[in-house]
């Protein structure tokens, strides 16, 4: 009898473990009773409430996000993943810079004097931005829970600006029910799916995200520019790009602790910063840069609107989804 009810113990907790394991593998239990749907860095969108304005979500970005192989890297790489492992590490806001080819013909991606190239060998292809456009429709058709901001800046003075917007809206026509071009601030629901273009440049498609450059070394009496979108829309920035690390991380923590972000306003805050120093080195700062961030507190369902890194990692990422208010769903990170 003994022996038969040993038996029976050994089979009710095996099948606890069963149920346990089948549990983790589906999401978590919830007082309701229902299991939750998974989420990863992939598809962490869809564990957010598709009614908010999409700059009241906390949205992790890259800044000159196709720098990955640039020539004169030591001072103008900023990432060293491309734009598809951007994505699949949770990142949804991309900073494009866009020059002309030297025929006109087509758009390349660039930053300041350096190209951008599909590879580390100085004479590889240019990146097009139709190619960094075909990489987030591929994207965003097999994760249509997302959506993808590009803030697109035209890069060199000397190009033809109507040649450079000819070129950019050929590009939207091309498959116009994958951009959202109005100038408003969507909520997710409707941009789901969709490359929803941010403007540094004037023209009547896109959110109109420019602002004054902040390229001062000495800090002023208060952080940022805010910019009118539209009537009643705003953008705040944090762009200070040449302060040295412990001012950067000051103007950075001051406009996280600020919360600035709203359903009527964007908040952009910049890790990004090559000091004043005559012989910048990005990665060197971002390494100090992101190490402060990952240590800094981030408060669960505060507004800290777009926040934007050097040399991004999943690590960042997840530090900014996570302090979004998520629905039912379960944490699952590489």
């Amino acid at each position: 009898m003994r022996k038969a009810s040993k038996v029976v113990l050994v089979m009710l907790l095996f099948a606890g473990v069963v149920a346990c394991a089948l549990v983790c593998m589906s999401g978590i239990l919830y007082p309701d009773g229902k299991a939750s749907a998974p989420y990863e860095p992939q598809n962490w969108m869809s564990a957010l409430d598709g009614s908010k304005k999409l700059s009241e979500l906390n949205i992790p970005g890259t800044h000159d996000s196709a720098t990955r192989y640039i020539n004169f890297a030591y001072f103008l790489q900023d990432q060293n993943t491309d734009i598809r492992a951007q994505l699949e590490s949770g990142f949804r806001y991309f900073d494009l810079r866009v020059k002309l080819a030297k025929d006109a013909s087509d758009l390349c991606l660039c930053h300041n004097f350096g190209d951008c190239r599909t590879k580390k060998f100085l004479f590889s292809k240019k990146i097009l931005f139709k190619d960094v456009v075909a990489i987030a429709a591929r994207y965003l058709a097999e994760h249509n829970s997302e959506a993808v901001i590009f803030a697109v800046k035209h890069e060199h003075a000397a190009d033809d600006m109507a040649k450079v917007k000819e070129l950019l809206n050929s590009c939207i026509d091309e498959n116009e029910l994958l951009w959202y071009i109005k100038n408003d601030i969507p909520t997710l629901d409707e941009v789901r799916g969709k490359i929803v273009l941010a403007r540094r440049y004037d023209d009547e498609r896109g959110i109109n995200f420019q602002w004054k450059d902040q390229g001062d070394c000495e800090m002023p009496t208060a952080y940022g520019d805010e910019a009118i979108i539209t009537s009643g829309l705003y953008l705040f920035v944090q762009d200070c790009y040449r302060y040295d690390i412990a001012d950067k991380w000051r103007a950075v923590e001051t406009v996280l602790d600020a919360c600035a972000a709203s359903d009527t306003a964007f908040s952009l805050n910049f890790l990004s910063t090559v000091t004043c120093s005559p012989l910048p080195h990005p990665k060197k700062y971002a390494a100090q840069m992101n190490a402060r961030f990952l240590e800094k507190q981030l408060q669960k369902g505060a507004r800290y609107g777009i926040v934007i890194f050097d040399f991004a990692t999943t690590a960042l990422a997840q530090h900014v989804i996570e302090s979004n208010s998520m629905q039912q769903a379960r944490r699952k990170w590489k």
